[in-house]
């Protein structure tokens, strides 16, 4: 008799299966749910160490070794490839961002950046009680930048270095334009499922339906990481124009009659971002604080599983996102070991989950791009959603983001959990997550909350060199585990 030293549980010896990459005697069931098969050297690794590489068609799980020596990285996909079978041109550049125009000019390279063409809701008049009508107007993106130029707060009281540290936009800026310096724009990732129709025909469809060969609404980029697909890249808007002008991108939702898909894939996502120059450095870092320290409440939300969400979108501070006793242990014995430069440990029970500290959150620094909130130039992207078609899910994320973009500007760090937010969106007229919210039963918008509390208290028992403490085993049934 012996213990299976994944589960914890004791079993005959003939019951278990050696796994020689962890020299471990492991139960059935464990190896069947926590390991994987290396699709390069075909040896079985433990799903912590599971990699996703891109052969230009599928994407394959390797072990991080294969990872380490046998892939390439494409700077302009943000996509890992098997070099063996993906050229590189350029050095950081795979052949498909390479290899501009094969599909036909509808369909653009993965670099293409357009200018923005930002879109604001315009009143007919400044004073709100005589408004008779609104229209959505085009503002260069030069000109928005002058209207949402900041200064810094003037407080009696406060340090030079703290006004540094604070802005706000000049009301006076607007004229008659909506004053908000938030805009958001999105990417959304589709794969041609049933290849009825070319993805040259689909695409010059879509842009077609939506009268948009000048691309004023939407344009659309390759990219490398998916199976004979395409992204759909909005121009920013502000969220009022959003909804406002929702009609026009009716005919996304359409495309799944045409074989289109997004959800059913296991490569496709949704990604959201704003414009970097509408945060405050204080709004954002509580704006990264809610997302990064509410990680079941965004796997969740996101609609992904947790392989998929630390895959593509990692909510944790390590690709590792269980942490046993004993690793822990030696990371918390060595004072210069890497993993402590910007970690964090919450106690789960008998394992600990790896999160951002609010210093690293405070200085951007990510373990790498694949990350929930990539802070990249003048835009901050928000990668967790996983991809959709589906209308009412759409409008929720969007509606999501700009409500956390909002909450983070009025609620204070010791707030930022599910419950404060929930409350915020009833009273907000963000019904859409509102609604979502309440199907989330109570136990589990508990153990959320109590997730977001003991993260507050464990980084700064990190400041203190002290070690996290479970708080609330009891809530760490089935439901709750970090499983894949």
């Amino acid at each position: 008799m012996n213990e299976c030293p994944q589960c914890d549980k004791i079993f005959h010896d003939d019951d278990l299966i050696y796994v020689e990459s962890c020299d471990e005697f492991v139960c059935e069931l464990c190896h069947e749910n926590k390991f994987f098969k290396c699709e390069r050297c075909d040896d079985i690794v433990i799903n912590d160490n599971c990699c996703t590489v891109n052969n230009g068609r599928t994407e394959n799980s390797w072990c991080h070794y294969c990872y380490e020596n046998y892939t390439m990285f494409c700077e302009h996909c943000d996509t890992s490839y098997d070099y063996e079978i993906v050229n590189f041109p350029e050095e950081d550049c795979c052949s498909f961002c390479n290899d501009d125009g094969e599909q036909g000019e509808i369909i653009h390279s993965y670099s293409y950046k357009p200018t923005p063409i930002i879109k604001l809701v315009k009143f007919n008049s400044r004073n709100l009680e005589t408004v008779e009508k609104k229209e959505i107007v085009d503002v260069g993106y030069d000109v928005f930048k002058r209207m949402t130029k900041k200064r810094p707060i003037i407080t009696k009281g406060i340090s030079a270095k703290s006004k540094k540290f604070e802005t706000e936009i000049h009301k006076g800026s607007f004229g008659n334009y909506q004053e908000t310096a938030e805009v958001i724009g999105l990417e959304l990732e589709v794969e041609n499922k049933l290849e009825q129709h070319s993805i040259s025909d689909l695409a010059n469809g879509l842009i077609d339906d939506m009268d948009d060969r000048n691309e004023r609404f939407i344009y659309l980029k390759r990219d490398g990481s998916l199976d004979n697909g395409f992204e759909i890249v909005t121009h920013p808007q502000s969220y009022d124009a959003w909804i406002t002008n929702w009609k026009t991108f009716q005919p996304i939702f359409k495309l799944h009659e045409k074989g289109i898909r997004s959800h059913d894939t296991r490569t496709c996502g949704l990604h959201f971002s704003i414009n970097r120059g509408a945060f405050t450095p204080l709004q954002l870092l509580k704006f990264s604080t809610f997302i990064y320290w509410n990680p079941m409440f965004i796997k969740d939300i996101s609609r992904r599983t947790w392989r998929g969400l630390v895959g593509w979108s990692n909510i944790f501070s390590q690709p590792s996102y269980k942490i046993t006793e004993n690793t822990y242990q030696e990371i918390m014995s060595e004072k210069n070991h890497w993993m402590r430069r910007q970690t964090t440990f919450n106690k789960i029970g008998e394992v600990y989950s790896p999160v951002y500290s609010k210093k690293s959150l405070m200085s951007n620094t990510r373990n790498d791009r694949n990350t929930a909130i990539n802070p990249t130039g003048d835009r901050i992207e928000c990668r967790f959603f996983r991809g959709t078609l589906k209308e009412s899910t759409l409008k929720m994320n969007l509606q999501f983001v700009h409500g956390v973009f909002e909450f983070a500007k009025h609620t204070s760090f010791e707030n930022l959990n599910v419950f404060e937010f929930k409350r915020f969106c009833e009273n907000n007229n963000l019904n859409l997550v509102a609604e979502y919210m309440n199907t989330i039963p109570h136990d589990k918008m508990v153990f959320f909350t109590h997730y977001y509390m003991d993260t507050m208290k464990s980084d700064e028992d990190l400041k203190n060199k002290e070690h996290p403490i479970s708080y609330f085993t009891m809530y760490d049934d089935e439901q709750f585990k970090l499983e894949a």
